[in-house]
C-alpha cells in the first residue's frame, strides 16, 4: 500500500513550525477500538529523535479518529536512518508499534467446541486477550496451553476407555493417538511453534503466532466436521 503523509512536529518543538517535517507512513487499516476496517482521519502528529547508542532513531506519534466508531487512537510507529530513508525533507515510518487503546474482540467458537473443551476455549480467549494488549510474551504460552486442551479433550471424547491416560500423559504421546494424518500435523507444527514460544532460543525464527492459530483453527475444523459427522450418523433412518 502507497503511504500516507503528514507534517509533524518536533516534541522538543513543539510550536515551531521551523522544526516540522513531512513524515511518510503506513496507515493503520483496522480501528483498535471497534475492529471495522477505516481509513483513519489524522489529526496531529509528533515525532521524536532518540540517540541511541550506535544510531540515532525516531518515532512518530500519530493521533487519529474513527468516524464509525468516532474513538481517537494513537498510533505510534519507528524509523531510523537505515531502515527508513531519511533526509532533510522527508522521514518514512513503516513498522507499526501499536495502535491504543486496544479493545480486545471477544474470540468466537461453535456450540460443539464449547462443549468438547471448555477448558480451550477460555485459556484461547485470555491468550488472545493478552496478545489484543500486545503482551506478546506471555499470549504465545497460552496458546500453546489451549491446543493442550483441545488435543486432550478430543482425544477424551474419542477413547473414552482411555481418558485417565490421556489426561496425564505428554501432549506429544496424546498427539500420536490421533488417527487423522492431516490432523495430527496440524496439531504436532502447532505445538513445535507453541514450544518455540516458551524457550529463550527459538528453533524456528520463520513461524509464529499467526502461523499457530492458522493451524488450530483449522484443527478446529477438522474436530467440527467430525462431531457433525458423529451427530448426523446418529440419526436413526425411518
Amino acid at each position: 500500500m502507497p503511504l500516507k503523509n503528514i507534517n509533524a512536529f518536533n516534541v522538543d518543538y513543539p510550536n515551531d513550525g521551523y522544526h516540522q517535517k513531512s513524515c511518510a507512513y503506513d496507515e493503520v487499516t483496522v480501528c483498535p477500538s471497534c475492529h471495522h476496517a477505516l481509513s483513519p482521519q489524522p489529526l496531529i502528529a509528533y515525532y521524536v529523535k532518540h540517540d541511541g547508542l550506535c544510531k540515532s532513531y525516531f518515532r512518530l506519534h500519530l493521533l487519529c479518529f474513527c468516524a464509525r466508531c468516532r474513538e481517537i487512537f494513537l498510533c505510534e510507529y519507528h524509523g531510523d536512518y537505515e531502515q527508513a530513508t531519511y533526509n532533510a525533507l522527508t522521514l518514512v515510518f513503516r513498522r507499526l508499534i501499536s495502535a491504543t487503546p486496544m479493545t480486545h474482540s471477544p474470540v468466537r467458537f461453535s456450540d460443539d467446541i464449547n462443549d468438547l473443551s471448555p477448558g480451550f476455549v477460555e485459556t484461547y480467549t485470555q491468550a488472545s486477550a493478552a496478545e489484543a494488549e500486545q503482551l506478546l510474551q506471555i499470549c504465545g504460552p497460552g496458546y500453546r496451553k489451549s491446543l493442550e486442551f483441545l488435543v486432550k479433550d478430543y482425544l477424551c471424547h474419542k477413547f473414552p476407555e482411555d481418558a485417565e491416560k490421556i489426561r496425564s500423559e505428554l501432549l506429544s504421546q496424546s498427539i500420536n493417538r490421533i488417527n487423522d494424518h492431516r490432523m495430527k500435523v496440524l496439531a504436532e507444527r502447532s505445538t513445535w511453534i507453541g514450544n518455540d514460544e516458551t524457550h529463550y532460543v527459538k528453533k524456528r525464527e520463520e513461524l509464529g503466532l499467526d502461523d499457530m492459530k492458522r493451524f488450530i483453527k483449522a484443527m478446529l475444523s477438522y474436530i467440527e466436521s467430525e462431531l457433525a459427522f458423529e451427530e448426523a450418523e446418529a440419526i436413526p433412518r425411518k
